[in-house]
């Protein structure tokens, strides 16, 4: 959004535009738009844990001057792979653009782009623009490095990768072999500070007297696109109702957010000047517990709300 306000970016110009070793692959004509709206036809995300769980050599207890990335506690990781999973995404296949998939792969490809044009990580982008200026403390990657983990909620009891309990580090595989910060997983933070930047959202853009973003510019990336109900980024009531309502239908369809894997939900109203904030650690133990879901936990809890609204 901060890029495209500036003119730094166009929705609609190819991503080899940006990111020139896409220039030759299946990727050079995909759109920037196609990536916000996962339409692009991209795979959901690749497993590279996999691989790299084979790989002689490629982790280590202790870092050294050929593992210098940290993944996990006591984990580490040699640099290099970062490039041979990116060059892997260049690779991936792509199959029926244009339908809806949700993909990792896209956001991460944003991610590279966001860094390819302004020269700084997702992290320090969004801590330069954002949580900077918001005054936002607990709003970061990879927060082990600032915080005890009697402060961060455990994410899952991990087995099948690095073998412990995931806490402060990011949840997802790939993005912790991407060094913890990508542009598809990392962030952490609390409800207060979330509330913040989402109310930021509802106001047009602005949050205690200062501008980060123009109303204009809020407006459309919160708006349904043409052929989907989603926005540019942001998830969108899919209009059904009963179980396959993707948040509930006593919403209005001007609500827009994201709903995250590890169960947290994140909804602003403008209409309403409501902010709706669920954090969860759903994947705790692990990623089998479906309760959340089951139970239809967050769905009962902002349908509360929006019953307690007066007409």
């Amino acid at each position: 959004m901060k890029l495209y306000e500036s003119r730094q970016i166009k929705l609609d110009a190819h991503l080899h535009t940006y990111l020139p070793e896409l220039k030759k692959s299946n990727k050079s004509k995909i759109t920037i738009k196609q990536l916000l709206t996962h339409s692009a036809g991209l795979q959901s995300f690749i497993p590279f844990y996999k691989d790299a769980a084979n790989i002689p050599g490629l982790f280590s207890s202790k870092p050294d001057d050929n593992h210098t990335l940290q993944v996990a506690e006591s984990m580490w990781m040699r640099e290099s792979f970062t490039d041979t999973i990116w060059q892997k995404i260049i690779a991936s296949d792509v199959k029926n653009p244009g339908e809806f998939l949700y993909s990792d792969l896209g956001f991460i490809i944003l991610g590279k782009i966001v860094e390819r044009i302004s020269g700084m990580t997702v992290a320090r982008f969004a801590q330069t623009h954002f949580y900077e200026p918001m005054r936002l403390k607990r709003t970061l990657f990879k927060p082990y490095e600032r915080f005890y983990n009697t402060e961060i909620a455990p994410t899952t009891e991990d087995n099948y990768f690095r073998q412990q309990r995931i806490q402060g580090f990011v949840h997802d595989p790939t993005a912790a072999m991407l060094g913890g910060v990508a542009g598809h997983a990392g962030l952490f933070s609390n409800a207060t500070e979330l509330g913040k930047i989402f109310q930021m959202l509802n106001n047009g853009g602005q949050l205690n007297g200062k501008r980060y973003l123009k109303t204009a510019t809020v407006a459309f990336f919160a708006a349904a696109q043409k052929g989907t109900y989603r926005g540019l980024g942001f998830d969108k009531p899919n209009g059904q109702i009963g179980a396959k309502a993707n948040v509930s239908a006593k919403v209005p369809v001007t609500l827009f957010g994201h709903s995250g894997f590890t169960g947290n939900w994140a909804w602003a109203d403008p209409g309403n000047k409501l902010v709706f904030i669920f954090l969860s650690n759903r994947t705790y133990p692990d990623e089998n517990n479906k309760k959340l879901i089951q139970e239809n936990v967050r769905t009962k809890a902002i349908e509360i709300v929006y019953s307690a609204l007066k007409p």
